[in-house]
């Protein structure tokens, strides 16, 4: 048996790919819920895996995804790597078009609830935004939930 392609710099030998498999093996064989359900893919494969590296400070352990890990998303058929593409893409169409909607009512709006002008685009001001500022506040936000949650790590 060949080794498996590995994106790390080491090279994965024969033995560790047959001695250190992954739960599932073959990773078309995993199904997709237990995936998302499973977002973090520690298993006892994860967890007892040698990496390679000392875990010192001048050889620190270099972690990656196992070879065949169901989790691995270059491991993906091309089918759903193209799904997932698209599905993204129309969240973003869908998003663009949330904020222009608004904008298009914005009269009727400002009849129904008897309001000025500022106070009626005080909506769509703050939608933008929030698009605009948010990533920037969420995404370091969520990974320190999601570090400190499913790895305990504090910092």
């Amino acid at each position: 048996m060949t080794a498996e392609p590995h994106s790390s710099t080491f090279p994965v030998t024969s033995p560790d790919v047959e001695a250190q498999s992954t739960q599932y093996g073959d990773n078309s064989k995993v199904p997709h819920f237990w995936l998302v359900l499973h977002p973090d893919g520690v298993t006892d494969a994860v967890l007892n895996y040698r990496y390679p590296g000392e875990g010192t400070a001048e050889n620190p352990y270099v972690v990656d995804f196992l070879p065949q890990d169901a989790s691995n998303p270059m491991t993906y058929p091309n089918w759903k790597k193209w799904v997932i593409t698209a599905l993204q893409a129309w969240a973003t169409l869908a998003v663009a078009f949330v904020s222009t909607a608004y904008s298009g009512g914005i009269h009727e709006i400002l009849v129904y609830f008897k309001v000025d002008t500022e106070i009626g685009i005080l909506g769509i001001s703050l939608f933008v935004l929030g698009f605009a500022i948010g990533p920037l506040l969420w995404a370091p936000l969520s990974g320190m939930i999601f570090s400190t949650k499913v790895f305990g790590i504090r910092g």
